[in-house]
């Protein structure tokens, strides 16, 4: 039998099409529009297409109602995990006619009208879950922004105050009371809670639409800009375990992309990664899956896989400036320096245009030892730079460049330009330079105060390793080395408790040389981790 002929037995309730079916099972169905199969990808048409034939097999047996509503329930799901929607629409219908006491296909029908803006239709869906299941958190969640979408406020408050007992700090909750507020005019209530949200929920960008709007209105022009200005589509995130059970029916690489992403933008790189996986199992040959890939396992420190996901991203596209860009900064991460340099060079002939891979080729140069090399390519970018930020960081490193080739007045130069640009301070300038003048300049242009005063402002900004050993250098250099040793202290402190004592030789070597009443001779040791910078380049912008 046909399939044409199984759905006209199922629309006509013509029995003799199906013998033994029983009329109930079919009768009061609508006709599920038909699969665009030839219209996806592989996996999904394989997806869509064993979901068909579960369905079909129940429509051309004697099966019990529930096997039918089941079969549908499948469709429905596997349809609606693809954005097919009109026919999940259709065939969760059909199960919720056979068993209407499954709850989550009263929720999920919902979910699919709402998505298509079928607001009235979406809430009364709805409102069929919460009764089958009152304490269905998600469920409440979704019919008070619908409501709210609505202009319904009073309705969508209660939603949110009903969800607000089940979980009660929860962002979605305290964002949409905040929404609410906001729609009432009470702007400094709409403002208290929306900044709740966004404290638990940093990577809900949308609520900074609202929170500028609720300053806007209270006169703060300052703070509506500065969220305005961070406005984005990203909604509160709130547990939806029946959701992501039919996302995971996905079998389209660009779910698993887009999922795999949103949870890299949250910082659950673990959960990324699997994401991404599962894409890339699916779209071997996408770029911009194995991309991703690549960079997510990069992040976690899985340098060995990235190397691999970029090796294959350069296989799969050689001209590609950036395949090779990524491929390098694999390998300059596994210190690999040869091989790094190897591939940002094979980016620059295959057109690459991006300052930074002439930056990172200028950084294995400082790290390989060739000073000559590398300050010449500081000096270039500085002085093509379109943004003053861009030359304020590459006349920090053409300064740093300087002093790790012993030349502490050249360098000099290059940092005040670095400070002049960066409107006078800058973390990490002002610390080369405070400890420039607590050891290396001549002695007619050194300023012990002015150090000092960088050095103090640095530690009480952000007391650790470096600030600590910086104003430990500076007191020595003023003959304060009661007040070195114990700032010295601290700093072998923090690297003990690092772990990184042994990896830091010189702040022993000073700490022995401020017990003897001497400065120290540098600003930085040889191997001092500053002139080490790679992809996190550390320097006036960052």
């Amino acid at each position: 039998m046909t399939t044409i002929l199984k759905w006209l037995c199922v629309f006509a309730t013509l029995l003799l099409c199906a013998p033994g079916q029983a009329q109930t099972a079919t009768a009061g169905l609508e006709p599920v529009p038909e699969l665009p199969l030839e219209q996806v990808a592989a996996p999904v048409r394989r997806a869509l297409s064993e979901a068909r034939d579960r369905l079909d097999h129940a429509l051309s047996g004697d099966v019990a109602d529930a096997v039918l509503a089941e079969a549908f329930g499948h469709l429905a799901d596997v349809s609606f995990a693809h954005d097919l929607t009109a026919q999940a629409r259709a065939a969760y219908r059909n199960a919720i006619e056979l068993r209407p006491e499954r709850q989550e296909w009263h929720y999920l029908l919902g979910l699919v009208e709402i998505s298509e803006g079928r607001l009235d239709a979406g809430i009364a869906a709805l409102d069929q879950a919460i009764d089958l299941y009152p304490r269905d958190f998600a469920a409440l969640i979704h019919r008070a922004r619908a409501r709210l979408q609505r202009g319904d406020l009073d309705a969508a408050a209660a939603d949110f105050e009903r969800a607000r007992g089940l979980v009660p700090e929860a962002p979605a909750v305290l964002g949409g009371l905040g929404r609410v507020a906001l729609e009432r005019q009470q702007y400094q209530r709409a403002i208290e809670l929306l900044e709740q949200a966004l404290e638990r929920a940093p990577a809900a960008s949308r609520l900074h639409h609202f929170l500028g709007r609720a300053y806007r209105a209270v006169g703060d022009r300052e703070r509506a800009r500065d969220h305005l200005e961070q406005a984005g589509e990203a909604a509160e995130p709130f547990p939806d375990p029946v959701l992501d059970q039919v996302r995971q029916l996905s079998r389209s690489p660009q779910f698993y992309l887009e999922a795999g992403l949103s949870q890299a933008g949250l910082g659950q790189l673990e959960g990324a990664e699997r994401m991404l996986a599962r894409a890339r199992e699916l779209a071997p040959d996408d770029p911009d899956v194995v991309r991703n890939h690549g960079d997510v396992l990069a992040r976690l420190g899985r340098l060995d896989q990235a190397r691999a996901a970029f090796s294959e991203l350069v296989e799969l596209d050689p001209e590609s400036p950036q395949a090779h860009f990524y491929l390098g900064q694999a390998e300059e991460l596994g210190g690999r320096l040869d091989a790094a340099l190897a591939a940002y060079q094979r980016a620059i002939e295959v057109g690459a245009t991006d300052p930074a891979v002439e930056e990172s080729i200028a950084h294995i140069m400082l790290r390989k030892g060739d000073t000559t090399g590398a300050g010449a390519r500081f000096a270039r970018l500085a002085e093509t730079a379109e943004e003053v930020a861009d030359a304020a960081r590459f006349r920090y490193w053409q300064g740093l460049v300087e002093l790790a080739a012993g030349r502490c007045g050249t360098a000099a130069g290059w940092l005040e330009q670095a400070h002049t640009l960066t409107d006078g301070y800058s973390e990490a300038v002002v610390t080369a330079l405070a400890r420039m003048h607590a050891s290396c300049l001549p002695p007619e242009t050194v300023d012990l105060d002015q150090a000092l005063e960088w050095a103090q402002l640095v530690y009480d900004a952000r007391p650790g390793l470096r600030s600590a050993a910086t104003l430990a250098m500076v007191h020595a250099a003023r003959g304060e080395f009661d007040d070195a040793i114990d700032y010295q202290a601290q700093a072998m402190f923090e690297a003990v408790k690092r772990g990184i004592l042994t990896e830091r030789p010189e702040l022993e070597q000073n700490m022995a040389r401020y017990r003897e009443g001497r400065p120290a001779p540098v600003p930085f040791g040889e191997d001092h981790p500053v002139f080490v910078a790679g992809l996190g380049a550390s320097g006036p912008s960052g």
